[in-house]
């Protein structure tokens, strides 16, 4: 996500303030995702599949690359 976010930045599209509290976000969510107990990981995943189905197509394409790699981390904890 630091990557879109940078290249937003580098764009003039968000501004410094919006930026930093984004990073802080994505660092946060970071932090929940490593802390979740392994047993609720097969929830998360049927919500992640249900939400990639819904019809926001506009917030959707936005969030799809962050869904993509919370399902990649899902699949990599389940595997383990």
């Amino acid at each position: 996500m630091k990557h879109y976010l940078d290249a937003l930045e580098e764009a003039g599209l968000i501004d410094s303030a919006l930026y930093q509290r984004a990073i802080e976000a994505s660092l946060e969510l970071k932090e929940v995702i490593e802390s979740t107990p392994q047993s609720i990981w097969p929830t998360i995943g049927q919500i992640l599949s249900k939400l990639h189905k819904l019809p926001f197509s506009k917030q959707i394409n936005y969030e799809t690359d962050e869904l993509k790699k919370l399902s990649t981390l899902y699949r990599t904890r389940m595997s383990i």
